[in-house]
């Protein structure tokens, strides 16, 4: 898949999640939504010379690299970043019934091993994003690289198709659209 195509297959990806946590936790499914940030990180190998496009970058390898480090980002961000500004919320707010007072509470519910949780989520999840995309290409991929070069692929879809890649981007759409306005009440 290309850029469009993968970006809609992970907002199929984020559609179902959305569903469940919404209304009730907006702050996890926005930090959820980093998803479609780390989705495409895989297809930068295809910028570094050493690197074999859809090698290591594209396998379960990458997947617990990047999770893991966006597990130490996400603990950092619970432990040094968020509480100063839960706090500063909650300080401000000119009383118990204020948006201010609302996301004061809220953030300080994502404490340093709740972030890092959600950290390994999104950077594990995105890698995954990024191979649900690839493994319906002929090319396919190789997910136990370094350790195995045995390719897998599940679909023949070529990867350059505009219609496979437009028709993802419009479904991740409209199934973004069908679930929120289905969460608050539109539908």
């Amino acid at each position: 898949m290309y850029k469009r195509g993968h970006f809609g297959i992970g907002l199929l990806v984020l559609a179902p999640m959305y569903y469940g946590l919404l209304p009730d936790r907006p702050i996890l499914a926005l930090l959820l939504s980093g998803i479609l940030v780390i989705q495409g990180l895989p297809d930068k190998d295809q910028g570094i010379s050493w690197l074999k496009h859809r090698g290591t970058s594209h396998s379960l390898v990458a997947v617990v690299l990047v999770g893991a480090v966006c597990a130490g980002i996400g603990w950092a961000a619970g432990e040094y970043i968020l509480p100063p500004i839960a706090t500063g919320l909650s300080t401000a707010a000119t009383s118990a019934e204020t948006p201010a007072a609302w996301w004061g509470d809220r953030l300080l519910m994502y404490d340093a091993p709740t972030m890092a949780l959600i950290g390994f989520a999104v950077g594990a999840g995105g890698i995954v994003t990024h191979l649900l995309g690839d493994i319906i290409t002929p090319m396919g991929l190789q997910p136990f690289r370094p350790f195995s070069e045995r390719q897998y692929n599940v679909a023949y879809i070529p990867a350059a198709n505009p219609y496979a890649n437009i028709g993802f981007f419009v479904l991740g759409l409209l199934a973004m659209l069908v679930i929120l306005a289905s969460v608050y009440g539109v539908l």
